[in-house]
Parts: C-alpha cells; sequence; structure tokens
C-alpha cells in the first residue's frame, strides 16, 4: 500500500508530523484517505499509465503533506488539503509525462465501463479533468473544488457544465437528465 510505503520511506517526517502541536494527523487518517487520493489521481491522469503514475502522483503528494504546515484543523478538512497539494502534483506529473503517453487514442474493442470511462475522461481537457473528478469523485463541495483550483464560482461552474456535457457525449449519453423532461412543472 502507499502509506505503507511512506511510513517505511519517510519515518522521521511521520514522527515529526504526529509531535506537530498545530494539529495531529494520525497513520490511520492517513490509510482512511489514501484509497481516494488513488481514486482521483488515477482519474486525473486519465491514460495508458494511470495506475502507475497515479500511485507515483500519491507518493509525492504525501510527501509533499508531511513536509508542509497543515492549516488549523476547523479551516480546512484534512482530505481537501492532501487533495489539493495531490491536484498540484498531477498537473506537475502530467507536464512530465512524455508526449506519446499523454492519452492513448480510445480502443474500439474496449466495450468495459471501466475503459470507457478513462476513454471519456481522457478526452477532457486538463482544466475540465480536475473541475469533475473533484467534484464529482472527490467529492468537494462547489466551494471547496473552486478554491483547490483557483477560480472562482462562476468559472468552475461554466468548467463543470463543460466538462459533463463532454464526458456524457464521449460516454454515448447524448441526452443529459437536465434535458430530459422534469416531474416538476410551473404551477401559477
Amino acid at each position: 500500500m502507499v502509506a505503507d510505503r511512506m511510513f517505511s520511506e519517510h519515518p522521521q517526517c511521520f514522527s515529526y508530523l504526529f509531535r506537530s502541536p498545530a494539529r495531529m494527523i494520525a497513520r490511520e487518517d492517513i490509510d482512511r484517505i489514501v484509497p481516494a487520493l488513488r481514486r482521483t489521481a488515477q482519474a486525473l491522469c486519465a491514460g495508458p499509465d494511470a495506475v502507475a503514475l497515479g500511485d507515483e502522483i500519491v507518493r509525492d503528494a504525501l510527501r509533499r503533506t508531511l513536509r508542509s504546515q497543515p492549516p488549523p484543523p476547523d479551516q480546512v478538512r484534512l482530505e481537501v488539503w492532501v487533495t489539493v497539494i495531490l491536484v498540484d502534483s498531477a498537473r506537475e506529473a502530467i507536464v512530465r509525462r512524455p508526449l506519446n503517453a499523454a492519452f492513448a487514442a480510445p480502443d474500439p474493442a474496449a466495450d468495459g465501463l471501466r475503459e470507457r470511462v478513462s476513454m471519456a475522461l481522457a478526452g477532457l481537457a486538463h482544466e475540465e479533468r480536475e473541475a469533475l473528478v473533484l467534484v464529482s469523485l472527490a467529492r468537494f463541495s462547489y466551494v471547496e473544488a473552486a478554491a483547490a483550483l483557483g477560480l472562482n464560482m462562476a468559472q468552475l461552474m461554466t468548467t463543470l457544465t463543460q466538462a459533463r456535457d463532454r464526458f456524457a457525449a464521449a460516454l454515448g449519453q447524448r441526452h443529459r437528465l437536465r434535458r430530459e423532461s422534469t416531474h416538476l412543472r410551473v404551477v401559477k
């Protein structure tokens, strides 16, 4: 597991963090959020090497987390703080990724849901992918996602709308729920 490797590679960082008077972070807290961090990192990478690159990004984000001064717990949830660091790590890793490995061309033979979702994510612009992943997968509130991405609410909502439309189109879902008739009606 990624957290176990981090604990074994950098015990001095963890012991310092556990003793930190500003905020105590237990190993259980790190273990609890690592699966969500891995899912988020792999979705942000969305390519043929998403699993390996995602694990590398999670390790880098945990290293950075352990070396930084945590915010007060009443201001930011631990998951949000670490995920913001993870998004920065993902941006840097994607820039370093070789151009030929950036995004694989869709494989027409791949008919599994996981492959289709991965291909649909890979087809999004990086900014759209970040917004969609943070809100839909990492379950950030709109305010948290906007702050994490450095956007105002209008920019985030525009980016999310575009991402959702392109994602649905890539999955072949031409008619989104908001375009379908609803059970609501106008009453005067």
